[in-house]
């Protein structure tokens, strides 16, 4: 069965329509989903008009899966592929068809509280999808949410390569992450041989020598002091008198003493002082005498005839170009310019948002995403201690949320920004956007995140 869905607004939020022949509907899953409530399904209302089955699905703040994509950890890549296929494998419990589920990732959506998956079914005896859209749904999944085991990332590759079987692939997850949590089993301890005892031998031990005490010495006496006798009266006559005819002013020299002579003082040298450049005479002027010839003449202008004095022409210097820091006008929609934004060009980039708010957030967000991508924005969680978007705020700006909002571009080219359900909301030109609903984006148009200076505008 070919279905086709549609997007809606209304007043309770976003909804998705299928329509579907009333003969094909399925009324005993279409009683068990009513009475039991599955909670993976999404909450919808049905009608019949002119022989079709009309599904509303109501979204509320359930958000696409496609914008949870990021790297998860072994644990949480079982638990991510857990909330995906385990309803498809136990809806059997309540009368529905696997196929019946519409497998794609931009309808199937995740809760608030991002525990919780919700499909939306299609109460219908024809099977809607077939089993290549749930290869390709898995395949997409993979790519956006890789692993940082590189083994478990290749088992995951490599159970999608080849037959996928849920059951499989879950168990296959649950025995990685549980092999690899467990701890490692004691290797059996061989028996020790016991060798008999043995009588231990004695054996003579090495002899202790003992240091004799030393005997105190007793102090030493001090020598008796030796009587000098007196000095005797040296005489003309004595062989150790000598006379020195030659000594300066008269005086003895004592025998033994070499007189002292004084270092000789090194004359100092003065610092040459830079010959100072010899001074150019002027030549021709007012006061320089005479004028010298030169080839400039032609370039000099008559003052006038009784002044008799000539001038250098002017040569008018090129006005230096100050850079421009005044912001450029944008119309939000009116004729008004008081509203001002730096053109993007200037920082580099061609497609993303400029800031226009507070002066200490990020000046800019580059957004650069192919046809059918996403780019998510939200704030640093320190819980978590990795990022988890594609642009992020510092963990300090409380009013953004973690998951705060997301950019998509459809196969036309063009972007939309979609909110995800905020606690302060979203705005583009001032207007509260709905949860999950998405908006047009136009060259020039406002987008705030919050009311507290996070404003920035749009540019393609």
């Amino acid at each position: 069965m070919l279905y086709e869905v549609q997007s809606r607004v209304d007043f309770t939020g976003a909804t998705l329509v299928v329509r579907f022949p009333e003969s094909d509907l399925d009324r005993k899953a279409l009683n068990t989903i009513q009475t039991e409530n599955p909670s993976f399904l999404l909450p919808f209302n049905l009608r019949a008009i002119d022989g079709m089955i009309e599904c509303t699905y109501e979204i509320g703040t359930n958000s696409k899966l496609m914008y949870q994509s990021g790297q998860k950890s072994p644990e949480e890549c079982v638990a991510f592929w857990e909330m995906i296929l385990q309803p498809l494998i136990d809806c059997d419990d309540w009368f529905m068809d696997p196929f019946c589920f519409a497998l794609r990732s931009d309808l199937v959506f995740l809760s608030r509280s991002g525990k919780e998956m919700k499909y939306v079914y299609i109460p219908s005896r024809q099977q809607s999808v077939a089993s290549e859209e749930l290869l390709s749904m898995v395949r997409e999944l993979s790519r956006s949410n890789p692993v940082t085991d590189i083994a478990l990332e290749n088992k995951i590759l490599r159970a999608i390569m080849e037959d996928f079987n849920p059951i499989s692939f879950l168990r296959m997850l649950r025995e990685h992450v549980g092999a690899k949590s467990a701890p490692a089993a004691e290797a059996p301890q061989a028996p020790v041989r016991q060798e008999p005892a043995q009588k231990p031998v004695s054996r003579p031990s090495p002899p202790v020598q003992m240091q004799e005490p030393k005997a105190a010495t007793p102090p030493a006496k001090p020598a008796p002091a030796v009587s000098e006798p007196p000095p005797r009266k040296k005489t003309f006559d004595d062989p150790d008198i000598v006379i020195d005819l030659g000594s300066k002013n008269g005086k003895k020299e004592k025998p033994g003493k070499q007189p002292k002579v004084k270092p000789e003082k090194q004359p100092k040298v003065k610092p040459e002082k830079p010959e100072k450049p010899e001074k150019v005479k002027k030549t021709g002027g007012l006061f320089g005498g005479k004028k010298a010839k030169n080839d400039k003449a032609d370039r000099m202008l008559y003052v006038g005839p009784e002044s008799g004095r000539y001038e250098p022409e002017k040569k008018e210097e090129p006005a230096r170009r100050e850079p421009d820091y005044r912001m450029q006008a944008v119309s939000w929609g009116t004729n008004s310019e008081d509203d001002a934004v730096t053109s993007l060009a200037d920082e580099g980039v061609a497609t993303g948002l400029q800031l226009i708010g507070d002066g200490s957030l990020p000046k800019s967000i580059p957004v650069s995403i192919p046809t059918g991508a996403v780019f998510t924005i939200g704030r640093f969680d320190v819980n978590l201690g990795k990022k988890q978007n594609d642009f992020e705020f510092s963990k300090d700006k409380k009013f953004i949320s973690r998951r705060h909002a997301v950019i998509e571009r459809d196969a036309n080219g063009r972007y939309y920004l979609v909110d995800l359900s905020s606690m302060a909301g979203t705005f583009v030109n001032d207007r509260r956007l709905q949860p999950n609903v998405p908006e047009l984006l136009g060259n020039g148009y406002r987008v705030s995140f919050g009311t507290e200076g996070a404003d920035y505008v749009w540019r393609e």
